[in-house]
């Protein structure tokens, strides 16, 4: 995707990443894998336990085993509806 602001996206992913920015979740890098390889997602530390409740899991970077701070795409769909889910709220009837 074209530089807008600084920024350079891969397209396979780019709807997906901007979906969490705009969920307040800051990224470090990206990229979709471009079918050779698997994509992933980082992230600032601060936001790691945001994106395990939004569903995703951790890809684990061989070059730094114990960090939890990459994360492998879920897609917007599926991230359109963990938001859903998270904006939805449960109403009871009081009898």
């Amino acid at each position: 995707m074209p530089k807008h602001n600084g920024y350079s996206l891969d397209r396979c992913i780019a709807e997906e990443v901007i979906m969490l920015w705009r969920h307040g979740i800051t990224t470090t890098g990206c990229c979709c894998g471009h079918g050779k390889l698997p994509g992933f997602i980082g992230v600032i530390d601060s936001d790691i336990n945001r994106m395990k409740s939004l569903g995703y899991k951790v890809w684990h970077n061989t070059t730094r085993p114990l960090d939890q701070d990459s994360f492998i795409p879920i897609g917007v769909d599926t991230l359109s509806e963990k938001i859903k889910g998270r904006n939805t709220v449960s109403r009871k009837n009081v009898s």
